[in-house]
């Protein structure tokens, strides 16, 4: 049966948003089944008719239409079940514990994604309590699989079900963040994403035992070689007109959208900020070039053994319209003959979409 109550209360949101972090989601290896079930639930709780749409066993997505006097929907409400692992040693309260102290809510997920999927559940129930009449069908849909490039989620729902996704417009996270610059506030607007791709760089040694180690190539000499060139490697910069004209806000003169304008001079401004740069650099930098960041290292297996290989993984954040040739591209701009290696792009995430 309904609800009777005539508003969506906080103690309300508090319970279901605890609830919810209690359950982990982590991804990888990713299950978003009993997080789904969870929702599906209160949903069905205000006589409402979810959804739960499987794209394999254990990875479930949440589907809920609610109807307007129109049936041609124009809005969707979206969030995804799935969290990033944590590390454990490293939280003051457990990451799955859902507590609530001095007003916070504890846990992974809180903020990316399982807090908004709430916010948005409870607009949802708030309109069928109200018994407002709606003129369009509106969305509500909870993905699984974001995290790790949406295969078993979005990239599924729309292959599979785009009767369900084909919504124009859509509110999601990320965007509405505020940025202070000279005693002004300014709110970002996403009009486009950068596209996240993975991949991962082997070079090879010779591995030997470390009680010898002139009869082994340490495949860490070479490993570390190539990691401080791409560190240091600046990629080309590509701003988009949009960037540029937010760079000339934010930099309070159209100098500062002339210098982004060029590579020397962009790079100079990123590498040597100055004065109220030094706030904003950091983002700038992020949004007129693609990043290509190594985050994990994998070598010897054993103190004693040398080597015979190291693997780099990257975590690379494409401009719209770049792919994976440009990743390519920048690695041998960066390391050119100085190391030998060889890219490889991972099957996972590959070109999923990823917030800036």
């Amino acid at each position: 049966m309904p609800h009777q109550l005539q508003h969506v209360t906080k103690d309300e949101l508090t319970k279901w948003l605890s609830e919810l972090l209690q359950i982990d989601t982590t991804n990888p290896p990713g299950d978003e089944e009993e997080a789904a079930k969870y929702v599906f639930d209160i949903l069905v709780e205000e006589g409402l008719e979810p959804e739960l749409i499987y794209s394999e066993s254990k990875r479930v997505n949440v589907f809920l239409r609610l109807k307007g006097k129109n049936k041609d929907p124009k809005l969707m409400l979206t969030a995804h079940l799935d969290v990033v692992p944590a590390e454990t040693d490293t939280w003051i309260h457990p990451p799955f514990s859902g507590k609530i102290i001095d007003g916070e809510i504890w846990g992974r997920g809180a903020f990316d994604c399982k807090g908004l999927a709430i916010m948005e559940l409870g607009a949802i129930i708030e309109l069928v309590r109200s018994g407002t009449t709606l003129n369009n069908d509106l969305i509500y849909l909870l993905v699984a699989d974001e995290e790790v490039g949406g295969e078993m989620g979005a990239k599924y729902l729309v292959d599979n079900h785009p009767e369900k996704t084909n919504i124009p417009y859509i509110i999601n996270e990320g965007g509405g963040m505020v940025m202070k610059r000279k005693n002004k506030e300014f709110l970002l607007l996403n009009n486009s994403e950068k596209g996240a791709f993975w991949g991962y760089i082997i070079v090879e040694g010779r591995p030997g035992h470390a009680s010898i180690p002139k009869a082994a190539i340490n495949a860490l000499e070479d490993g570390a070689k190539l990691l401080s060139l791409i560190l240091k490697h600046n990629t080309k910069i590509q701003p988009s007109e949009d960037v540029l004209d937010q760079i000339s806000y934010l930099g309070g003169s159209r100098i500062a959208k002339f210098l982004f304008s060029h590579q020397r001079t962009a790079d100079l401004m990123i590498n040597h900020p100055f004065g109220g740069m030094r706030e904003v650099v950091p983002t700038l930098d992020a949004m007129i070039r693609p990043t290509i960041v190594p985050t994990m290292i994998e070598a010897s297996n054993k103190v004693n053994v040398i080597p015979g290989s190291v693997r780099i993984d990257l975590d690379c954040r494409l401009l719209p319209g770049q792919d994976w040739s440009t990743v390519q591209e920048e690695i041998q701009r960066a390391v050119g003959k100085k190391v030998k290696y060889t890219l490889h792009q991972a099957k996972e995430g590959m070109g999923m979409v990823g917030s800036l």
